[in-house]
């Protein structure tokens, strides 16, 4: 949210390995490939995203398969 993308790809590199359990670590790592137009990696953590999916997740099963969708395009474009 503050556009420093670098760090917090940098910050998403050392969680994910943990495997978080978490659906929101997922998406936002996968906004950040976004930005960077690396859709084939957004969309595996989108998934990622959807199977880690729980109702304690700030985010909704809407927003998840909105930002899939978007990169699903992304890609076949």
């Amino acid at each position: 949210m503050t556009g420093e993308w670098d760090k917090a790809l940098e910050i998403y590199d050392k969680l994910l390995p943990e495997l978080p359990g978490f659906p929101d670590a997922y998406y936002n790592r996968a906004l950040i490939h976004g930005h960077f137009n690396e859709w084939e990696e957004a969309k595996d953590l989108l998934i990622k995203a959807w199977k880690e999916f729980h109702f304690l997740s700030t985010l909704s099963k809407e927003q998840i398969q909105e930002k899939l969708k978007e990169a699903e395009e992304r890609i076949s474009t």
